[in-house]
């Protein structure tokens, strides 16, 4: 896995990138060991930069994939720590399934966390995601997503969060 992205706004990092490496084991189990470099631009005009390791531990089981995903920050505040788990349960082929996700902790790598911006980024969250794959006509899939997530922005200061997602992709 490769990426980089960039962003001129104030919501999104400035600079994001990320690189992991993913390896079959036996007995149907996967490991992955990666990096996520976040470089977010402060009001002040200041560079903030956040690196994360990550990784996961994932076994196939049936038609069910069980994965395990943590997110580790070590900045001046100490130690971040997010965790996630999903199982997968795969329907009549690969491209369709549905998926359950917990998660846990504080991390600016979970695609809902940027609803706030980085300056008052929360402390401490929970989270509960439910989504539907479906390929359609041979080359295209329907994602549905929904979550809800209980987030801390301040001390002592949470806010749930609900979501909903409807997506449509492509495959070449």
């Amino acid at each position: 896995y490769l990426n980089y992205g960039y962003s001129s706004g104030d919501l999104f990092p400035e600079h994001r990138v990320g690189a992991e490496l993913y390896q079959k084991l036996l007995n149907t189990f996967e490991i992955s060991a990666g990096l996520r470099y976040l470089q977010f631009r402060t009001t002040e005009n200041l560079k903030n930069d956040v690196l994360i390791y990550t990784g996961t531990v994932g076994k196939y089981f049936q038609n069910y994939w069980f994965s395990f995903r943590p997110y580790l920050n070590s900045g001046s505040d100490g130690l971040s720590q997010s965790y996630y788990f999903t199982v997968r349960r795969y329907l009549s082929i690969k491209d369709n399934f549905v998926s359950l996700e917990l998660g846990s902790g504080s991390s600016p790598d979970d695609p809902l966390d940027y609803s706030v911006n980085y300056d008052s980024f929360k402390l401490n969250m929970k989270k509960i995601q439910l989504s539907w794959h479906q390929l359609v006509c041979n080359r295209w899939i329907i994602y549905i997503i929904g979550a809800y997530q209980n987030e801390e922005y301040s001390a002592g200061l949470s806010r749930n969060v609900y979501s909903a997602k409807l997506q449509l992709g492509y495959h070449f």
